[in-house]
């Protein structure tokens, strides 16, 4: 590491770090932050964040943010320090606040919470393995209703099939008014209904209350 008169900066290349002892950090991430510290051309920034962001200089030592070791340099070295406690094997891809937290025991640098957030997100492999909290859902294509429309005038049918037999029947036609009162009406019958059969489930249960409907929406076919 360079040295100068001034003795803040004599910054012994032979310096170990006793407060540091984990078998996770990389010896040459740890050295390559020691290094860049000593540099001459880092001395304005580490001098503004010890007046603004209380960094201190430990004479014959390093420099520290509490007790975190100051990354500063460049994005690279910021990169290599977060790819150290988040793309390892034995790291595992942790999420963001797992990862932020166990490198703050040991760097700090400016912004270091929003540089992590910003690699997480970018991430392949965290995105391939992330769960979609907010799936996309479908558009809902509403009907426009006719206006001055007669109840049951513009239905749909479908049905409701494999339920419990009861009377007989294991099946609910639905018949569903789209334009005036938006309700169903509910017919008991069989799955092997064919269209004849629904026809007439309709003349007895549709056509004496409001007649024969102007448009069939029909969902699923009713003809076997």
């Amino acid at each position: 590491m360079e040295s100068t008169d001034n003795p803040k900066w004599d910054v012994e290349a032979t310096v170990q770090i006793t407060d540091i002892d984990d078998n996770n950090l990389n010896d040459d991430i740890e050295m390559e932050v020691l290094h860049m510290q000593g540099l001459q051309r880092n001395r304005t920034q580490l001098d503004t964040w010890h007046s603004t962001y209380n960094v201190e200089y430990c004479p014959g030592s390093l420099w520290w943010k509490d007790h975190a070791l100051v990354v500063v340099g460049n994005n690279d070295l910021e990169r290599g320090v977060t790819s150290e406690f988040h793309n390892t094997l034995m790291a595992g891809h942790p999420g963001i606040a797992k990862t932020t937290s166990e490198i703050c025991k040991y760097y700090w640098w400016l912004g270091i919470q929003d540089f992590i957030t910003e690699y997480i997100k970018g991430c392949t492999t965290c995105q391939m393995n992330k769960v979609n909290t907010n799936p996309l859902k479908p558009p809902v294509y509403s009907i426009t209703p006719v206006p001055d429309a007669l109840p049951f005038q513009t239905i749909a049918l479908d049905f409701i099939t494999k339920l419990p037999e009861s009377l007989g029947n294991d099946t609910i036609l639905t018949i569903t008014d789209h334009d005036c009162l938006k309700a169903s009406i509910f017919i008991l019958c069989k799955e092997a209904v064919d269209s004849e059969g629904v026809a007439k489930l309709y003349m007895q249960h549709v056509i004496p209350h409001y007649g024969l409907p102007n448009h069939i929406r029909q969902r699923y076919p009713v003809y076997k």
